[in-house]
């Protein structure tokens, strides 16, 4: 059953008057973490001690009550700061932060049975403790949950436990890592919170937090509230009005098996009583600022075709299957609710692409509302609602008219070995449209190619969106593709490793061929799916011909 947690009705007269200043505290300087799946080490079996003050949930969760002269200082502004050192875990981990409310004087508590939010996460690298740069920051703006942390009423009703956790596992370093034999420490970990008064906000209604989810996870097998689909429903009921709600949101996509899903970029759609009222798509931008961090040799940065292992990544080689940067924090998304009046809702997330192959992967998912904004997280919306049409030597892209500009990236795709469809990324084209029309035209292209791109938002402010999913056209081909986003035939999962799925929302599929980008028949069948497990990495077309004969064609990636 999901906790809700409700700290609603304080009111918090917040005018600020004094000087703009800031205070800074650390909860958690340098603490050593140990291996997940080994049983709670005790005291005698720890390689460093760990003060009388933190409690240790778990080998990778720690705890320490926030002190009345830290909860002081916390004025309306907050930011946090993590600091990850390496020790002898030289993978990529999930890690956490949270805040626990626990009644006033409990001296431990159990974290299933008290009031918990989420709110930072982030993705250690790939560190090698003994090359180069063997630690790694995040920085995370939470100016909203300032005011959870500062309200008199849930200070008189719960200590506030900070909590911060770092999931670790050293079998590999062990034997990859000189000196972490038979060591089963993983991580050193360091949280600092700052915080400060902005004088320009101040807020005379009652604050409202609603917790929905915290970290629980969602999937399409056993972690679903629809069956055999890839959805998370959350009923909350307000009693009373709540102006100016937004909902804050942290999702990232895990499954590291063949044809994972961090490595598929999926489009998230999240509804307010059926109402669709954000989406999204993770990933979109290029992982080289965090190559620095990622010292262990490793398949993300390092191992790509021959020759190309070291060097700096084409941006759309990242943005094509990327969900997040190993070194990076995982974004907080703010969605603008409005007004809610007294009612229950359900708010629903929804991840209709998502495969989970073989049963494997997650989505950890933080959600709530709150009537507090945090300015700094205000995002320029992602593109979406693309289409692609390609006349002779000239493809036309369309989109939506919200953007105050679009930016196009794009080029070809092509050959069927990974050295070259890895050098197919080179060059990127670039092109700014102006908010005057929704249509763009990108002329002059080569004949009977296979082009990809990518669309982004830049708003008013400057601010630009991460980039969509990838689309693909081929020019002036012989197969007459047209790309759109919602076709009547659906193919998935795309990239695909093996078996390639067809389903039509009209008609039964009668027949199905696969070409390379010469043109050149590489497979076909009547049935609804087919094996292409033998063919090479590459781009492939796919033709569908329905039961009534109408036609139409894909673009997809053999991985």
């Amino acid at each position: 059953m999901n906790k809700k947690l409700f700290l609603g009705a304080f009111l918090l007269m917040y005018i600020c008057t004094y000087a703009q200043q800031t205070t800074q505290f650390t909860v958690f300087d340098n603490v050593l973490y140990y291996d997940t799946y080994t049983s709670l080490l005790s005291d005698s079996e720890l390689l460093e001690p760990v003060s009388p003050d933190i409690i240790r949930h778990s080998n990778t969760l720690y705890a320490k009550k926030l002190t009345a002269q830290q909860l002081a200082s916390i004025g309306n502004t907050l930011s946090a700061e993590v600091t990850i050192n390496a020790a002898c875990d030289n993978y990529d981990r999930l890690g956490h932060v949270y805040l626990s409310f626990v009644p006033k004087g409990q001296q431990t508590y159990n974290t299933a049975n008290v009031l918990r939010t989420e709110i930072a996460r982030f993705i250690t690298p790939f560190m090698n403790k003994n090359v180069g740069s063997n630690e790694v920051s995040y920085q995370f703006s939470l100016d909203n949950i300032s005011y959870l942390l500062s309200d008199t009423a849930t200070l008189n009703t719960y200590d506030i436990w900070a909590e911060l956790d770092v999931s670790g596992v050293p079998y590999a370093a062990q034997t990859q890592v000189a000196g972490c034999t038979d060591r089963i420490d993983t991580f050193y970990g360091t949280l600092t919170f700052t915080t400060g008064v902005d004088t320009s906000v101040s807020y005379a209604d009652d604050m409202e937090f609603i917790s929905l989810s915290t970290r629980e996870n969602l999937n399409n097998y056993n972690a679903t509230d629809v069956t055999g689909e890839t959805t998370k429903l959350m009923s909350f009921t307000i009693q009373n009005p709540i102006n100016n709600a937004y909902l804050y949101l942290i999702t990232s996509n895990h499954g590291a098996n063949s044809n994972g899903e961090e490595y598929n970029r999926r489009r998230h759609f999240v509804y307010l009583d059926n109402n669709l009222i954000y989406n999204y798509i993770p990933g979109g931008k290029s992982c080289e600022p965090y190559r620095q961090y990622n010292t262990q040799g490793n398949g993300i940065y390092h191992g790509k075709p021959t020759g190309f292992n070291n060097s700096p990544h084409p941006r759309r080689y990242w943005m094509e299957w990327n969900n997040w940067c190993p070194g990076d924090k995982i974004p907080i998304r703010k969605v603008a609710l409005g007004n809610l009046t007294a009612g229950t809702y359900t708010l629903k997330i929804d991840v209709p692409d998502a495969v989970f192959s073989n049963g494997e992967g997650y989505i950890p998912v933080t959600a709530y509302i709150q009537n507090r904004d945090n300015a700094t997280l205000t995002e320029c919306t992602q593109a979406y609602d693309i289409s692609l049409a390609s006349n002779q030597n000239d493809i036309t892209v369309t989109c939506l008219e919200y953007a105050h500009q679009w930016e196009i990236l794009y080029g070809k795709i092509e050959g069927n070995t990974d050295e070259d469809l890895y050098n197919s990324y080179y060059p990127e084209n670039f092109a700014l449209v102006n908010p005057a029309t929704d249509q763009h035209f990108l002329a002059n292209l080569q004949d009977n190619t296979v082009y990809q791109v990518y669309v982004r938002s830049i708003c008013q402010s400057g601010n630009e969106s991460l980039w969509s999913e990838p689309y693909y056209i081929q020019v002036n081909e012989s197969l007459s593709v047209l790309a759109t986003e919602k076709p009547l035939v659906k193919v998935y999962p795309n990239p695909v490793t093996d078996v390639l799925n067809i389903t039509s929302d009209n008609q039964p599929v009668s027949e199905i061929n696969i070409y390379n980008t010469l043109g050149q028949l590489q497979g076909s069948t009547t049935q609804d799916s087919i094996n292409i497990s033998h063919l090479s990495r590459g781009v492939y077309l796919v033709k569908v011909r329905l039961a009534d004969d109408k036609e139409q064609s894909f673009q997809v990636i053999k991985k």
